[in-house]
């Protein structure tokens, strides 16, 4: 993993000591009427439980991605006993013979420091000879909230690295499997354009946030 600060935690990132609020807490302001749907539903008990679940399945894929694509890496990992799991990569390496990702950074940690903000980029690099950040999901679809997640990404590594030749589109990537063996890959790029458009929108949302929990 390339580390760029000293400490993470579940709300805030840190360099020197220095606090940059996680891009996804910002964006647990963002609103979701299809989850409060579901949590209406199901119930605040049930909900809770399918999120942890789902959030220890979401970090386990990420692990399995970056290891896969880390040859170094690869050669430690165990094996797999998880039929969702294991469909899970089959879809990842369809989709990585098709698009050829050769990775410049993996799990890449990165602050803003003019907006006051950080993060993990899950890929940077090239995909299919074009150079792109990129976010694994393993969710059921591409959720509003998801491109602007990869705006803030997008906005803080550009300025952490002016001189280095510029990203040329987004990718957000779903590889979703269910409990029952069905499998499919969901993907949407951003030119970009359309990631910088998109970062007015992301820095609306921390507006939010901020008078939200009074940050000054």
């Amino acid at each position: 993993m390339d580390v760029l600060i000293d400490k993470i935690d579940d709300n805030f990132y840190y360099e020197e000591n220095v606090q940059y609020i996680r891009v996804t807490r910002i964006l647990n302001c963002f609103p979701k009427p299809a989850l409060y749907n579901w949590y209406a539903t199901h119930g605040l008990k049930e909900c809770r439980r399918i999120q942890k679940e789902s959030r220890e399945f979401g970090t386990n894929m990420h692990t399995k991605i970056h290891a896969n694509l880390d040859g170094a890496l690869a050669e430690q990992m165990p094996d797999m006993n998880d039929a969702r799991m294991i469909g899970t990569m089959k879809e990842f390496m369809s989709w990585k013979t098709k698009n050829k990702p050769v990775p410049i950074h993996l799990e890449y940690s990165i602050v803003n420091k003019e907006d006051m903000y950080g993060g993990t980029i899950d890929f940077i690099g090239t995909i299919n000879g074009v150079k792109t950040i990129a976010d694994w999901k393993s969710s059921g679809g591409i959720y509003d909230d998801y491109p602007l997640q990869l705006a803030a990404y997008h906005r803080a590594y550009k300025l952490m690295h002016p001189d280095e030749e510029p990203i040329k589109e987004g990718r957000i990537v779903c590889f979703r499997c269910d409990k029952d063996g069905k499998c499919k890959t969901i993907e949407e790029t951003y030119s970009v354009a359309r990631l910088e458009d998109l970062y007015s929108v992301f820095l609306a949302v921390k507006k939010t946030y901020e008078y939200k929990y009074g940050v000054k």
